[in-house]
Parts: C-alpha cells; structure tokens; sequence
C-alpha cells in the first residue's frame, strides 16, 4: 500500500468515526459536538498538512534526481539525494528539501541555480513524478533511510557532471567520482 493509499485510508476511518458518534450526539439530543471529534478532526487535519509536505519533498527530491542523474546507477542517483538530503541538515543551506533544491542567488546581477537544472528553461519545473516512478521511490527510500546512506560522506554538499569544470571547485575537497559526477566537501 502506498504512502498516499494510507494517508487516504486514515482520513476517511477518521471521517467515518466522526460522523457516526456526531450522529449518536445528535440523537440523543446533544447539539455540541464533542472534544473527541474535534480533537480527531485536528489530529486529520495535522496529519495530511504533514503528509501532503512529505509528498512535496519526496517529489522535490524526485525531479533532483531525475534531472540531475536519471540514466545514471541507483549508486549515482542515492549520491545526489544523498547532497541534497545533506544540505538540508546543514546550516548553510536552506532546512526544507523543496528550499535546497530550489534555491537560487545573484552572481554579478544574473540569478544562479544551486542546481543547474532549476535554471534550464527546457525543463519542466512541475513535473511531478509518479508514486510507481522508480526514481520516486528511491527519493523516499533516501529519505527514510538517510541516517544511514553512506554513498559519500555526510559533509557532501556540492558536486557537478564531468565535463564542466566549475571554478569553486578548487577550493573544495574531493570525496568521490561515481559514474559523471565528482562530488565535493569543504576543505
């Protein structure tokens, strides 16, 4: 059953609670309705802002990963949610996945993407990908499981492909090559 599937099942048991002892209230003549309700109504309502922002991370998560590495091995594709995840336990960076991957400054008046893609006109910013997408799935696997990943080290916060040679990487230390990225932590 998917995250989705749960959260949809906890919703309409808390539903259905409710209004079966609303109904029993209203028989016996009660017109309030009782702290139990409103408390579960609460409780409902907490839980789906809750899930609805994991859902909007996992899929933040996703499309790094899908642009950043699709095509590339399961190893490569943990790497970059590894970073991502890693900027966002990190001071440096902004405390929300969605925040770290869209995040964007100014360099001599021209805005710059931290990760490429979110500055690529051609790619489509709201794409959202599919619960049954492999790469959605790894997305939430890295994020349950962060804690324990250690396809680079938990200090990782930059990388870039291959063929371009970015100028701040010289004052970064290399931790790793996997498949086109080289990935970096401060010296």
């Amino acid at each position: 059953m998917t995250l989705f599937n749960r959260f949809i099942l906890l919703v309409l048991l808390l539903i259905f609670s409710a209004s079966v002892s609303i109904q029993h209230n209203v028989l016996g003549g009660n017109p309030e309705v009782p702290v139990h309700i409103k408390l579960a109504h609460n409780e409902a309502v907490q839980e789906m802002s809750r899930q609805q922002h994991l859902f909007k991370d996992i899929n933040c998560l996703a499309r790094n990963i899908y642009y950043e590495a699709r095509g590339e091995s399961e190893q490569g594709q943990l790497a970059v949610a590894q970073v991502t995840l890693n900027r966002v336990e990190s001071p440096m960076f902004p405390n929300t996945i969605c925040g770290v991957v869209n995040e964007r400054y100014k360099v001599n008046g021209q805005e710059v993407c931290q990760f490429s893609w979110r500055c690529d006109p051609k790619a489509n910013t709201n794409l959202v990908v599919s619960e049954t997408n492999p790469i959605f799935q790894l997305a939430w696997q890295a994020i349950k499981n962060y804690h324990s990943l250690d396809i680079v080290t938990t200090d990782t916060y930059w990388f870039h492909a291959v063929y371009v040679k970015p100028k701040w990487r010289k004052f970064k230390e290399r931790v790793a090559k996997i498949d086109y990225h080289i990935f970096y932590r401060q010296k």
